[in-house]
């Protein structure tokens, strides 16, 4: 009878455990650790910007008559992209390979137009702006070729061309698109500048305005963002974040990731190391560009005329340049650039300026810079040719020596050399700006 009693009292035991455990399980609430809902941080430090904003063409070439054309004016090159935008490409395909010298023909025929962009664009980014047929090419463009219905042998044929790999993607359209853009060039011409053709070393060609250049040469007193907008843009959770001074600039940290601020160059950092792993994701340009353009859509960066400059796909490295009249501005100290470096998932690294340029300070005074011609030819002579890759017309940014608070927009030659972009300086020709000798 005990043992009977002993295993009774020790199932009704038992029992009663399971009932505790099961009914355990069920009202068990864990201690979760939520973030702080001032740590959810939506910042948008300036509007958001759409494709066609942020990638535009440098300037439209037309060629007609042997003579040759040019224009950066922002309404010319509004206008030509607006009625492109309204076109069906199709047929495009998967383009072909054909020598430099073919390319160079098509390009720099007479009687055409030539959409000239600063670096490869990729087709899934672009067709967005212009309505391309699926399926839509795999690759990038660099220049945009249309020619007039008058020596189009095959219907309207419009060329998209990639000098860097030579290949050339060839699209067609309804004729009667042609007839209004080239009308509209027609009647614009007057606007044009007359434009040389010189020959590079390499037998390449470019194309410069033919006569001395006369620009404007500003100043403005640029405008600081708060550098706490940054941190709550770029860091996980901001309360986190610590504040350390150092010599002329501060920084901000975290467990992960870190934002150097210099206030010489008023150009913030931020540096993600975990994401720079050495281990190289294969990306396409267009999934680098796409992500770069939303990256800084996410909180609003886009706060000057920033353009899509450059592109590394190796490097996933991207250069954002600003623009002020439709020319490039440029700065040895990363003062016109917003550059992201990408990992395997996410930003690796991050610079730009944290200013803003508003209304320049009049009066504005005109600077006359040397013909393209003068300042090639200058260049070939003391420079080494095969380095020499581009000449333009842009801006030099530097801060006012005499107070640190404005900075000076002043009118420039530059030249890409080995891969970098270099400013011409007139005096190092021994001549003035109007190219001849010194009294």
């Amino acid at each position: 009878m005990k043992y009977e009693t002993l295993k009774s009292i020790v199932l009704f035991l038992l029992v009663g455990l399971s009932i505790i455990l099961t009914w355990s399980l069920w009202t068990y609430q864990p201690k979760y650790e939520f973030l702080d809902p001032s740590n959810v941080h939506n910042i948008m430090i300036a509007d958001p910007k759409e494709t066609a904003e942020l990638i535009k063409p440098n300037r439209i070439l037309y060629h007609r008559d042997n003579m040759h054309y040019g224009s950066q004016s922002k309404e010319i090159i509004r206008s030509t992209i607006k009625e492109i935008s309204s076109w069906n490409f199709y047929d495009i395909g998967n383009g072909t390979v054909r020598e430099p010298k073919q390319i160079q023909k098509l390009q720099n025929g007479d009687d055409r137009i030539v959409i000239d962009y600063p670096s490869k664009v990729p087709f899934e980014v672009y067709k967005g702006i212009i309505q391309v047929e699926d399926p839509t090419p795999n690759a990038a463009f660099d220049h945009v070729v249309i020619l007039s219905p008058d020596v189009s042998k095959d219907g309207a044929s419009v060329y998209f061309i990639s000098n860097e790999d030579n290949r050339v993607y060839e699209s067609h359209i309804n004729p009667d698109r042609l007839e209004r853009l080239f009308g509209a060039m027609e009647q614009n011409l007057g606007t044009f500048k007359e434009y040389q053709e010189l020959v590079m070393p390499d037998e390449r060609l470019l194309y410069v305005p033919k006569d001395k250049v006369e620009m404007p040469k500003y100043k403005y007193y640029p405008e600081m963002i708060d550098l706490n907008e940054f941190k709550n843009a770029l860091f996980r959770d901001p309360s986190k974040v610590q504040r350390d001074p150092f010599t002329n600039g501060v920084q901000f940290t975290d467990d992960t990731s870190m934002m150097n601020v210099d206030y010489l160059t008023d150009v913030l950092k931020y540096v993600n190391p975990g994401q720079d792993s050495g281990i190289h994701v294969e990306q396409s340009k267009a999934e680098i560009l796409k992500q770069g353009i939303d990256f800084v859509n996410e909180h609003g960066g886009w706060t000057d005329d920033y353009r899509y400059a450059e592109m590394s796909v190796y490097e996933k490295k991207l250069i954002f340049r600003l623009y002020v009249d439709n020319f490039p501005v440029f700065n040895e100290n990363g003062m016109t650039e917003v550059t992201q470096n990408w990992g395997a998932e996410q930003i690796s690294e991050y610079k730009r300026p944290y200013f803003i340029l508003t209304v320049p300070i009049p009066p504005q005074t005109k600077v006359e810079l040397p013909s393209g011609e003068t300042v090639l030819d200058y260049l070939i002579s003391e420079k080494n040719p095969k380095l020499l890759q581009d000449l333009v017309l842009g801006y030099r940014l530097s801060t006012d020596t005499t107070t640190q608070n404005v900075v000076e927009l002043e009118p420039t030659w530059y030249y890409l050399y080995g891969g970098s972009w270099l400013p011409f300086d007139i005096e190092e020709m021994g001549r003035g700006p109007d190219g001849l000798g010194k009294d």
